[in-house]
């Protein structure tokens, strides 16, 4: 016997809330990142709260599997000497790169460039100028392995694993791998586009990265959702925001870029509490610059790794 269509029939409870609605009352809270640290102490225990809560949003593993670097080729091009690369970050995750390097001096520092892109290439003369390593990988479900599509972005989800997340395990395993290759040599990351705030989120989690430039696309996940988006990182609002992360990266050397014609006062609004953690723990906040894309060219980016690198 069929049932009556009525019995079909399930509405929403009363005071059910939208994406929209829990977006608009975690824009409401106070910034969660409203502490600054007096001494090392709580400087420490700030930066480890908020990391152990940053962790667990991205599904961070509690152990680090023990990645492995396999040389595919080599070859040199007139004074440069160029390997194919392979890290596998986890059992049957394998991610390709290049890198590149002087066959004519020792390099100084690494730097890894998330994805390849024209304009990273371009920056190959300014590193190796300054005597820096580059390594450009990708990362799993981008450039050559490729996700291609939503289905994957919503398992991430589901089960707890963000694909930023995954990023920020797959840059882990690769700084990891590069400092048993060069005997921990000092590494920056370089992350824009969709690999920029993986590349902050890492270094704020991984003291072993010196350095990093992130590109973002824009000012905060506040921001975000004030333009109706949804975040990458499920819960992050409810949490912390990108002006918190950057507070991980302190002491060490942090460089943001925004899309030009972003408005230069709401950013600086949006990252004062940043430069004040910076002052607080370095004594300055010279090591912490925000900026916007294309400015300046790579030759002085390239310059200021070099000396951050060297600084470690």
């Amino acid at each position: 016997m069929l049932e009556p269509r009525t019995g079909l029939i399930c509405g929403l409870p009363a005071g059910n809330k939208t994406f929209a609605d829990i977006f608009r009352e975690w824009n409401d809270l106070p910034q969660r990142f409203n502490c600054l640290p007096q001494d090392h102490a709580s400087r420490r225990q700030i930066q480890e709260t908020l990391g152990k809560h940053l962790k667990e949003l991205l599904g961070l593993p509690a152990q680090e599997t023990r990645p492995v670097l396999s040389v595919v080729k080599a070859s040199s091009r007139s004074d440069r000497m160029v390997r194919q690369l392979v890290f596998e970050t986890e059992p049957g995750v394998r991610l390709p790169a290049v890198e590149v390097s002087l066959v004519t001096s020792k390099p100084t520092g690494t730097v890894v460039f998330l994805g390849r892109s024209s304009d990273s290439v371009s920056a190959i003369p300014s590193l190796l100028a300054e005597r820096l390593r580059a390594v450009f990988v990708d990362l799993r479900g981008t450039g050559e392995i490729d996700s291609g599509g939503r289905r994957t972005d919503n398992w991430a989800w589901f089960l707890g694993r963000p694909w930023i997340g995954l990023w920020v395990e797959d840059v882990n395993g690769v700084v990891s791998a590069l400092s048993t290759e060069y005997g921990n040599a000092p590494i920056g990351v370089v992350g824009v586009g969709q690999l920029a705030k993986p590349a902050l989120f890492a270094a704020a989690l991984n003291p072993h990265i010196t350095s990093v430039i992130a590109g973002l696309p824009d000012l905060s996940y506040r921001h975000e959702a004030q333009r109706g988006l949804i975040a990458d990182v499920p819960r992050i609002l409810a949490i912390t925001d990108l002006p918190a992360v950057v507070a991980l990266v302190a002491p060490r050397s942090c460089w943001l870029q925004f899309p030009n014609g972003t408005d230069e006062r709401e950013l600086q609004l949006t990252y004062a509490s940043s430069r004040e953690f910076y002052q607080q723990v370095a004594g300055n906040s010279s090591t912490f610059r925000l900026g916007f894309t294309g400015d300046p060219s790579w030759a002085d980016k390239a310059k200021w790794l070099a000396q951050c690198l060297r600084k470690n």
